[in-house]
């Protein structure tokens, strides 16, 4: 019986301590909410020109979650993005989380639409966003 109650104890210690990152940020928990993704550390935001297919710049996810702001959820099926949004957890930071490690948001600039790549979510995007995107040669 006690041997039983001690495996049970070793089983929980070493399971439930297996992922190294069980408390977010602030960056991971809005993405998470607003995007519906499961990150638990995001630490490069890559921006594309789908047009140009080349790397416009490359975002700190700190700044780019503080600028997504009150965005208005809208349903839409016809994007056509400008711009790739790549979130990504580094190779070198995924010792640290367990969980999801990259996702593509989609950016239509004219539009002012902002969605994951599935186009299950969809936001018009708010000014402090397109201010942000602007000032970061995004237009």
């Amino acid at each position: 019986m006690k041997t039983k109650y001690l495996l049970m104890l070793f089983v929980l210690l070493t399971t439930g301590c297996s992922d190294p990152s069980p408390l977010r940020s602030n960056i991971e928990v809005q993405i998470n909410q607003a995007f519906e993704t499961k990150f638990g550390l995001i630490d490069q935001v890559i921006i594309k020109d789908l047009k140009k297919k080349e790397t416009v710049t490359v975002l700190n996810p700190e700044l780019f979650s503080n600028s997504l702001g009150k965005m208005k959820k809208i349903d839409t099926h016809s994007l056509k993005p400008d711009y790739s949004f790549f979130l990504k957890t580094s190779k070198e930071s995924e010792k640290y989380s367990r969980e999801q490690t990259e996702a593509t948001l989609l950016y239509n600039a004219k539009k002012e639409i902002i969605c994951t790549e599935n186009k299950n979510v969809c936001y018009e995007t708010s000014d402090s966003l397109r201010t942000f995107l602007e000032d970061n040669t995004i237009k």
